[in-house]
């Protein structure tokens, strides 16, 4: 199966991605929110993501679609966080050991991002 943003989330034109080797990567909002990873590094295992969304249903979630044209595009992923969660995303994430589904051969990643004014995002991204 071919990864389509468009089958997961719709487009977020109002966001930008904007690569920063130097102070990290942002998301920057039309409004002037900037949003940044809380830990870089540190990727969320799927039971952590499903911990996360049941603790904030109301927590963003975000997709980066790192497939396409660079600066990557970004995606809202609209509705009910838990729907979204159990209902499509869980089914694609990566294993507890970090590899993607061997039939796709890609899988999604989410690291937690804060925004300026405090809020805590889920952003996804595709790994192959």
């Amino acid at each position: 199966m071919k990864f389509s943003p468009e089958e997961l989330a719709q487009p977020a034109p109002d966001l930008r991605y904007a690569p920063n080797k130097l102070h990290g990567d942002e998301i920057q909002a039309g409004d002037g929110t900037t949003y940044q990873p809380a830990q870089p590094d540190e990727w969320l295992d799927g039971d952590e993501v499903e911990a996360f969304i049941r603790r904030s249903p109301a927590i963003e979630l975000l997709l980066v679609d790192d497939t396409a044209n660079y600066p990557p595009p970004v995606y809202r992923i609209a509705g009910n966080t838990t729907a979204a969660w159990t209902r499509r995303l869980s089914s694609l994430y990566l294993s507890d050991d970090g590899l993607p589904d061997p039939t796709t051969g890609w899988g999604l990643e989410a690291r937690r991002w804060t925004t300026t004014d405090g809020r805590d995002v889920l952003v996804f991204r595709v790994s192959c």
